[in-house]
């Protein structure tokens, strides 16, 4: 026998960059140290609000998700001198330039580690148009700034449960979908970020990972067989045959060689075991999905399989949404009873990437040296990457007419930015029903407006900020 290493014997590589994420003082980009050397020793107690902006959308909207959880993860714990400690090390071992350690300290002495910033954002659900702001930070600039990176990871749950309200709008029934991309996602965590957002976007509940069903109190694991258990037989007939006899509802997966063999061979069965209680149903997962549903079913109708319960059919293995429509298309009201779809990729990693949302985390607002309050904005050649000035939010009034507003401009309306974190208090977390109800609440007037073309209108004091900065620029406004 070969010899190998013992295990407790073994760094591996993983080990490392586990405990490497985990050190936040280390977790940031190099860019942002050599800015804070640029400012001076002090510099980075100087005033700053960052914004982040979501500018774009596959569906032309956006269910906001994540940005809590974002918070929470940056905030929950103090930084500890052994992070500190730990960091200086890795530093000076290595000839790293830039690092300021004092700024680091006094955090750690001077506010017990935790940070002194505030933090307002949209919260679970928040329905929001592209270019609307959906996170405001203000407090020391560069220490805002190091954690550029986690202010811009919502995108990803936000275009998953944007996802998530598509597939439920044009399915009609959240469990007619079934999640099954856990094998599409880099990591576990992300997976569960990714059944989190289509709960609070589309009140989709059903998924093939277990975990899910230990991490959310409304989901449940579903799935029967695939295809390694039909390859382990001399035939396809054989392992379906098996498999109806041991299990009381089985989904077989019928295109291991020919679906429309295997779907003849999963009718056969059906007639076979009518009079039993069985549940016999199919999965379609690969080849042209529309014909094979269409003569599935149309097989069914002749036979009299028209139960919603007894009869199924599952189809996998679509490539988008519009896949998706066609077939919903040519089905009558009774066969969308029986009919449920099955994705992974569709929901969680396509159209899912930060180029999707095209985020944006820009300074907006600055305090001078001399404690001048200076508005800022990133211009720029590509239309609608431009940025924000101010303190920018989003009010709603009477649930219709919607404004980039300033911070307490507007005496009126809803602020749908809300004050998450501030100085070592975090406000409480919206749960997944609270969410949803948000979510609700708002998508009528959202999807009334992305219909007709509108954008939500520029306050009289956003409009202000950005000519000053256009004329201080000599760009026309």
């Amino acid at each position: 026998m070969e010899t190998i290493t013992p295990t407790q014997e073994i760094q591996y590589d993983y080990e490392r960059m586990e405990q490497a994420a985990k050190n936040r003082i280390i977790n940031t980009d190099t860019y942002n140290r050599t800015m804070d050397y640029l400012r001076g020793p002090e510099g980075w107690r100087e005033e700053e609000t960052y914004v982040l902006q979501m500018r774009r959308s596959p569906h032309g909207y956006l269910v906001a998700c994540g940005i809590e959880d974002a918070v929470n993860e940056l905030v929950t714990q103090p930084i500890t001198q052994e992070e500190l400690d730990e960091a200086e090390q890795y530093y000076a071992a290595n000839n790293v330039p830039f690092f300021n350690k004092d700024m680091w300290q006094a955090i750690i002495d001077e506010n017990d580690g935790f940070l002194p910033i505030e933090i307002y954002g949209a919260r679970d659900g928040t329905v929001v148009l592209p270019g609307e702001p959906l996170i405001r930070a203000t407090g020391p600039g560069e220490l805002i700034a190091h954690f550029e990176h986690l202010f811009h990871r919502p995108f990803y749950d936000t275009l998953v449960a944007t996802k998530g309200n598509e597939l439920t709008k044009l399915l009609g029934d959240p469990n007619r979908f079934i999640e099954v991309g856990k094998r599409g996602t880099p990591d576990e965590l992300t997976h569960l970020r990714a059944i989190k957002a289509l709960q609070v976007g589309g009140d989709i509940t059903m998924t093939s990972n277990d975990a899910a069903g230990v991490a959310f109190e409304d989901v449940r694991s579903v799935g029967t067989i695939g295809h390694r258990y039909v390859q382990r037989f001399p035939s396809v007939e054989a392992a379906f045959r098996h498999a109806v006899e041991n299990l009381d509802t089985v989904s077989l997966l019928v295109d291991l060689v020919d679906s429309y063999d295997g779907m003849n061979i999963a009718l056969k069965l059906k007639e076979e075991y009518r009079e039993t209680d069985k549940n016999i149903w199919v999965r379609l997962d690969s080849g042209d999905l529309k014909a094979q549903l269409r003569y599935y079913l149309d097989a069914c109708n002749e036979r009299g399989y028209t139960d919603p319960i007894r009869d199924r059919i599952t189809v996998e293995g679509f490539e988008n949404l519009e896949d998706i429509a066609e077939m919903e298309a040519m089905l009558t009201e009774e066969e969308k009873k029986r009919v449920i779809y099955g994705g992974g990729g569709i929901a969680v990693s396509q159209q899912t990437s930060r180029s999707d949302a095209s985020t944006g985390f820009k300074l907006a607002e600055y305090v001078t040296p001399a404690g001048v309050v200076e508005p800022s904005r990133k211009f720029s050649d590509s239309p609608g990457k431009e940025s924000l000035p101010g303190e920018p939010t989003i009010i709603v009034l009477d649930g219709l007419a919607r404004y980039i507003a300033q911070y307490k401009e507007m005496d009126q309306g809803t602020d749908l930015l809300e004050l998450l974190y501030a100085n070592g208090q975090i406000a409480q977390p919206s749960s997944i029903d609270q969410a949803r109800a948000r979510r609700k609440a708002q998508m009528p007037a959202i999807e009334q407006m992305v219909q007709e073309g509108e954008r939500a209108v520029l306050s009289a004091q956003t409009i202000q900020k950005i000519g000053a900065l256009s004329t201080k620029y000599g760009i026309a406004a």
